[in-house]
């Protein structure tokens, strides 16, 4: 979901506020002194570095056994690992050199020449752009909702105080009974 809502720029981070109510200053909440855009917060803002950080760690990981498992040279394991450390931030591997992982795309994969035949050539690097995906989107989610949770006011419960109870009508009172 945070993709569809990042390619549509429904993800409300203060810049998107500013610019349709003004109401707020577009700034970063977490003190970077830079526009709160939603680049700036999947991969630029230090507060998400740590995702940032662990999301490449895992994703390595699984592109290295991946590697390992066809049988590749070590020449090519060390490339795409290094491609893999640089998913998560700008670099030269993305067009116009801006990373855009949180948009659910990748940037293009080389080929790897050095496993035959070529089905099982294409297989790995498949699977490999499965690993890097899915760890995007992941990552993505996380980086998002830890930020809305840092962001969202004190509630009542945070302060204590008890909310009333939902009362739910009759046909859906199973729901809760657990």
């Amino acid at each position: 979901m945070v993709q569809l809502y990042a390619r549509s720029s429904q993800l409300d981070t203060a810049y998107t506020r500013f610019l349709r109510f003004g109401n707020e200053a577009p700034l970063c909440p977490f003190g970077c002194g830079v526009l709160d855009t939603i680049h700036h917060v999947f991969v630029e803002c230090p507060t998400f570095h740590h995702m940032r950080h662990d999301a490449t760690a895992s994703l390595v990981t699984h592109t290295r056994t991946i590697l390992n498992n066809a049988g590749a040279p070590l020449l090519i394991i060390a490339h795409y690992c290094s491609l893999g450390r640089a998913l998560f931030r700008d670099s030269q591997q993305w067009p116009l050199h801006r990373s855009r992982f949180y948009f659910g795309v990748l940037p293009k994969l080389p080929h790897i020449n050095a496993i035959t035949p070529t089905r099982a050539r294409d297989q790995v690097v498949h699977r490999i752009a499965n690993v890097w995906h899915s760890e995007a989107i992941r990552l993505a989610g996380r980086i998002w909702g830890d930020y809305k949770r840092r962001l969202r006011p004190v509630t009542d419960l945070q302060v204590g105080r008890r909310q009333k109870p939902v009362v739910l009508p009759r046909f859906l009172a199973h729901v809760c009974d657990v």
